[in-house]
């Protein structure tokens, strides 16, 4: 073969090669790019179901029951879905939402929502037509999960919330604004309601039907205010209806409303057998009728025993204020009975027929605590609206105000709580409260996180600041903004627990703010993972 020949036949070989390559190194490039525009869309379909699995987890709230609860969620899903991922979008052929986009909802055992959103959708192919293939089926999964909530809602209705301000009573405010407040959870979740004054009421029992007929809603709509406020009772009842759920692994949550702090306490009560010396009140014996001046009570019984009850104060905290009592804890419970024959039953004749009040309560709290020596109504504080109210002192720095302790000083029962004195019975109600919280909080199988929120609206009744940051758990406890001077520096809270779980605690100075602070609230316990 000549060279000549030789040569063309080379470039005839170079020209195959070339051509073959092009036609590869095309197919390579066309698929290169189709991949690229697949992973676009397939990026933003991913995003599309992820926000579609939350937009459904957020309107879960939406229905009565678990199926209506699901069917908005799915609609909501598809919305979200769609807003994200449009028709047409990067020349997806058209798809029906109805039939490309579909929801699942799941409670497991421990109560925790899942909800998973897939889409389906058809991208074109450009350079892969030559292939034989002219689209590519393109799905994506988006999935959320939220922790179950297990809840009870613990409001005040004592008689201090009747005051007016800013143009409605603490009760009218309060009972809307939980009204609202509710409507944020779903079907899914478990709800309850008690409500609280002398007697803690168990106005709903939890349950997971409480959206059907507007069963829970309608509760709240109905409370009045009035009496005293027993909210160791109220938060003893709140706790057995969560463990009465029995799921651990939910959010198990107390949300308490107030206007003030607590005036009444629980226990048995011993009977008065010793005479001493203590304030009398009107029918009393002889030389015993002034309820605002000290006398030496005689007895009127010699019969050991005890009776137990609330007794508490009324209508102020000196000693020139009434107590009220012996009342039942909740509805379930009988009227106490039992008195010594001959002895008063009730209100300050109980002066007279009972010994103190006992260092344990009746779900064996210790009535002892922080304020042991603090006195109420004392240290005068107004805020910038011209409102005031009496935010208590230690008793070391009022040694004029009633007998000048908590506790009888001297006499056969020296050392124990002294009940014929009001302040007292706030005092010993408080720190019996904050223990029931601080027991509720212990339980590490519930691990119950309890959130609080206090009004302005209890007239002339004195308000603590301590007492409700204390329940939460809170770490620092602020200035309460209502009274206190701004600059008011945070006070460590000697109680805070670091193993347990910390709530959320707000002031309301203005019913305008509450809605606002219950959606916070909300906020916290609606909180999607993804």
């Amino acid at each position: 073969m000549s060279q000549a020949q030789r040569s063309n036949r080379e470039q005839g070989i170079a020209l195959i090669l070339t051509s073959l390559a092009t036609v590869f190194l095309s197919l390579f490039t066309g698929l290169a790019v189709d991949a690229t525009l697949l992973m676009v869309v397939q990026s933003r379909l991913s995003a599309a179901v992820d926000a579609a699995a939350l937009g459904a987890g957020r309107s879960l709230n939406l229905g009565s029951t678990p199926t209506e609860a699901n069917s908005f969620a799915a609609q909501a899903g598809q919305a979200f879905f769609m807003a994200n991922f449009p028709q047409g979008y990067m020349g997806v052929a058209p798809f029906t939402p109805s039939s490309a986009i579909t929801s699942t909802f799941s409670a497991g055992a421990n109560g925790v929502v899942n909800i998973a959103v897939s889409a389906t959708v058809s991208a074109p192919v450009y350079f892969m037509r030559l292939a034989g293939f002219t689209s590519a089926p393109l799905r994506a999964t988006g999935t959320a999960s939220r922790r179950g909530l297990v809840m009870m809602l613990v409001l005040d209705i004592s008689g201090s919330m009747n005051n007016y301000y800013n143009g409605s009573t603490a009760c009218q405010t309060m009972v809307q604004a939980a009204g609202n407040f509710v409507q944020n959870f779903s079907a899914y979740d478990t709800l309850g309601l008690v409500a609280f004054e002398a007697i803690a009421h168990l106005k709903y029992p939890i349950s997971s039907n409480w959206k059907v007929g507007n069963a829970l809603l309608n509760e709240i709509n109905a409370l009045t205010c009035t009496s005293s406020t027993n909210t160791t009772a109220a938060l003893n009842l709140a706790y057995s209806q969560l463990k009465s759920v029995g799921l651990p692994l939910a959010l198990n949550t107390i949300v308490i409303f107030t206007d003030g702090m607590p005036n009444s306490v629980s226990g048995a009560y011993p009977f008065r057998t010793q005479a001493d010396t203590r304030y009398g009140f009107s029918g009393g014996p002889s030389g015993c009728t002034n309820n605002a001046a000290l006398c030496n009570m005689p007895v009127c019984t010699t019969k050991s025993g005890s009776i137990t009850g609330a007794i508490s104060q009324w209508p102020n905290y000196l000693g020139t204020g009434h107590t009220s009592g012996l009342s039942k804890d909740f509805d379930s419970d009988s009227t106490p009975s039992g008195f010594p024959s001959g002895c008063p039953t009730s209100n300050d004749g109980l002066r007279q027929t009972l010994a103190y009040i006992p260092n344990t309560d009746r779900w064996g709290n210790s009535t002892h605590g922080y304020n042991d020596t603090w006195v109420y109504p004392v240290n005068n504080q107004c805020n910038p609206s011209g409102t005031c109210a009496y935010t208590g002192g230690l008793f070391s720095s009022y040694p004029t105000i009633g007998t000048g302790s908590n506790f009888f000083t001297s006499g056969p029962y020296k050392g124990f709580w002294r009940f014929d004195q009001p302040t007292t019975i706030g005092a010993a109600g408080m720190n019996s409260a904050i223990n029931q919280g601080a027991a509720i909080r212990a339980d590490t199988s519930y691990n119950v996180i309890i959130h609080s929120i206090f009004l302005l609206g209890n007239g002339t009744d004195p308000v603590d600041k301590y007492f409700l940051p204390f329940i939460s758990n809170l770490q620092q406890v602020p200035a309460l903004p209502l009274y206190e001077p701004t600059g008011t520096a945070e006070v460590t809270n000697p109680y805070y627990q670091a193993s347990e779980q910390t709530g959320l605690f707000f002031a309301a100075s203005d019913k305008s703010q509450l809605a606002g602070l219950f959606a916070q609230i909300a906020s916290s316990l609606l909180r999607l993972s993804h």
